[in-house]
């Protein structure tokens, strides 16, 4: 007697297909549930340690209308204080602009001191040492050379804008 190929057994053994689609029943029932109640707890001390809520304590205030409500007294409180910063900021008028324009004068003379400061400045690290070989040296001179950036940043600036704004510092908060 010879063994049966490989096909001919996967043709006698047929699995059943099943007729119902479970993943789909299952995603419908699970959609139909409704959900778990929590367990109704109290907490009994200032950690935080809680205890099921026994039959009789449920606290009732929860169920009332105007519990979760801004008070009333409050919100007069917080109208009174709305009126106030109204009548503060009509009181005021016209108000001072925040900021003020530089004159051409003003500006040349700025421009004029920033050149100078990043001449004394370019002297000052043309005289440093080649040899950077301890921490100060290496921190003095990558300082400067941040410095020597922003004022040629400022610089720029400076010309490429010829009219210019300045912020009082005490006046912006």
């Amino acid at each position: 007697m010879d063994v049966p190929k490989l096909s001919e057994c996967l043709k006698a053994y047929k699995p059943a297909k099943p007729s119902k689609n479970f993943i789909v029943e299952n995603v419908k029932t699970v959609h139909q549930m409704k959900p778990k109640e929590p367990i109704p707890t109290v907490v009994i001390d200032r950690q935080g340690n809680k205890q099921p809520l026994k039959a009789g304590l449920e606290p009732i205030y929860i169920k009332i209308p105007p519990f979760g409500k801004t008070p009333t007294y409050l919100k007069r409180f917080i109208d009174q204080k709305e009126k106030e910063y109204q009548m503060k900021k009509d009181a005021s008028g016209v108000e001072q602009p925040l900021c003020k324009y530089i004159t051409r004068d003003q500006r040349e003379a700025l421009l004029s001191g920033l050149k100078q400061n990043w001449e004394e400045l370019q002297q000052q690290y043309q005289g440093l040492p080649i040899l950077t070989d301890t921490i100060p040296k290496i921190l003095r001179k990558s300082k400067m050379e941040a410095d020597l950036k922003q004022l040629e940043k400022d610089i720029v600036l400076l010309e490429r804008h010829p009219y210019i704004y300045v912020y009082e510092d005490d006046e912006i908060q």
